[in-house]
Parts: C-alpha cells; structure tokens; sequence
C-alpha cells in the first residue's frame, strides 16, 4: 500500500508519480503517467536463496490510455536481468495479476552462482504514451510465504487488511471511532455494527451469504 509518501522513497522513477485517492486498500495509491520508453521501478527485494518468487500487484487502467507492461528483474553485480514480463490492458476496477520465477533455474540459466545474493524488483512500462495508471498492493515474495498486511488511520485504527490469498476488507468507523461496517474488495457490506445505548455493539451483522474473510452470521451480546 501507499499510504504515506516514504513508501515511494525506493522507487526509481523516470515518469511523472504520484499518490492520489481511490486505492485499492487503506487511502491512497500510486499513479503513474508513461510516456514511450520511460519506466518506473519498485522496491528491491535482495535474496541470496534459490527459492520460486511471486511478484503480485493491483492494477486500475480504467481511466488510463494504452496498455501496461510489468517485467520481473534481477541484477546481479553490474548485470540486469529479466525474469517474467506480463502486458496488461483493459482493466475492469482493480484488477489482480502475478509474475512466478523460479530463482534456482534462472541463476542456473545465467551462470550465477546458487548462493550469490540477488536483487529482485518490477519495472512498470508503456507500450506507448499511458497516463493515469494506478498501482497498489506490490508484493514480491518467496511463493510458499504468507502475508497479511493492514493499513492504518491517524489514530492507529485498521483501515483495511489484505490476506495472504489477496482478498481484502476495508472497515469503516463512525464519528467517536466504534466499528461501523465492513466492505469487502468489491466495495459490498459484508458487516453492519450497531450499538446498544450502553455503547457495546448490540449485534454484528453479516449481509449477504458469501464466503471468505468478513463472513458470517450473527453474534449478539458483544
């Protein structure tokens, strides 16, 4: 997530960046306008392991032109590689998409020793001029790791969790900070709170009958 400005400092940019509202969790995401051959990188992930990685990202182009290319690489001492490329285009809301490599094969592959250290990062692309596109949620990981991820308000309340399986829930509170409903990626109620005059929740609500995190029933009394 992008919620405060540091989390952009180890981006490398060539292309305009900014962090504007309407993200996918917590409040705020990346946006970034491409002109034609000008690309934006991620954190760096540095690793001397042989282990398979998964490089998963969010991705909103609805008000965006043209196509996004995402590319897994790896550098090496003064030696930059490519690792996973994937085009993206025409994206419905935020959209989810992953990159898997396989660390052991393409050290193997380029003649890099098995325990040398290594930096893994993406690198974001235009195919041709593209403004507008956002990105959140970028993670880069070994493939069998597990992570679970929360965004915060000013006063330390969770705003949103991401699971490790990528779902998502987003809570908001009313006016004195109580709990007030759950929304889950889709932006659906999958909870209501209320309060009884005692100010304890009097019930907490699921609407609806799907499944995954935020689900089910009813539980009085708390």
């Amino acid at each position: 997530s992008f919620e405060y400005g540091e989390d952009i400092s180890e981006w490398s940019p060539t292309a305009k960046m900014n962090l504007v509202p309407g993200s996918h969790t917590g409040s705020q995401c990346l946006q970034i306008d491409l002109g034609n051959g000008q690309e934006i990188s991620s954190q760096k992930v540095i690793t001397s392991g042989n282990d398979k990685f998964i490089s998963t990202f969010f991705v909103n182009l609805d008000a965006a032109t043209g196509s996004l290319t995402a590319e897994v690489r790896v550098k090496y001492l003064n030696g930059v590689y490519f690792m996973g490329t994937k085009t993206i285009s025409n994206t419905v809301g935020w959209e989810y998409h992953e990159i898997s490599s396989n660390l052991e094969s393409f050290k193997a592959a380029n003649n890099i020793p098995a325990a040398a250290q290594v930096e893994i990062y993406l690198e974001f692309s235009g195919n041709s001029n593209i403004n507008d596109c956002r990105i959140d949620d970028v993670r880069i990981q070994p493939i069998h790791a597990e992570i679970e991820s929360n965004t915060y308000d000013d006063f330390g309340m969770i705003t949103s969790t991401l699971y490790p399986d990528n779902d998502c829930i987003k809570i908001e509170y009313d006016h004195i900070g109580r709990r007030k409903l759950i929304r889950n990626c889709k932006g659906e109620i999958v909870k209501l709170y209320n309060y009884s005059f005692m100010e304890k929740p009097a019930n907490q609500t699921a609407v609806g009958s799907g499944s995954g995190n935020g689900g089910g029933g009813t539980v009085n009394g708390l």
